[in-house]
């Protein structure tokens, strides 16, 4: 398969946050058969390295490859290893910009995901000049919620935006 790729480029004082490609496949099988991202996030259903290929080509890079917005290999700066990912989303199914992260569990704890999320929200004002951006949590994704409340997001409603299972939405006013 062809290693398709976004072309966008954050750095933070330990990260970069870098464009996502297929050639990742390996990292991003792990990630997304983490449990914890299957119980917060979502179970993909990808179990082989040309699976996770497969989607990042045909799903991630086909729909998000447009105005900026999509998903975004998170690295730390010292060795440039993979640690997660940062998304800036607009759906579809949604009038708005979200923000989301996940990382693998010997990155976290370690603020990665609030540098990268301030980097994104940085990001999104930016290159968009949205005034508002949106975070989207499980009920119970407690670790979630209290990071987006520590960044200055307010809970503005619950609401089954992905199917049938109640989500908050979060919403920060730049």
């Amino acid at each position: 398969m062809n290693s398709l790729s976004l072309s966008m480029q954050i750095e933070t004082e330990r990260l970069v946050i870098k464009d996502i490609s297929s050639s990742e496949a390996a990292f991003y099988l792990k990630l997304f058969n983490d449990p914890d991202w299957i119980r917060n996030i979502s179970d993909k259903g990808l179990k082989t390295v040309e699976e996770v290929e497969e989607y990042i080509e045909n799903k991630v890079l086909k729909e998000f490859q447009v105005n900026g917005n999509g998903f975004f290999t998170i690295r730390t700066k010292d060795h440039m290893k993979p640690i997660g990912v940062s998304t800036l989303l607009f759906r579809d199914n949604t009038s708005f910009y979200d923000v989301g992260y996940g990382l693998m569990p010997d990155a976290r704890g370690k603020g990665y995901a609030k540098e990268a999320t301030l980097a994104m929200m940085a990001y999104a004002e930016n290159t968009f000049g949205i005034p508002k951006i949106y975070a989207i949590t499980k009920l119970d994704n407690e670790p979630s919620i209290g990071l987006l409340q520590s960044l200055g997001f307010s809970l503005k409603e619950q609401s089954t935006i992905f199917g049938e299972e109640l989500n908050n939405i979060f919403e920060y006013q730049y």
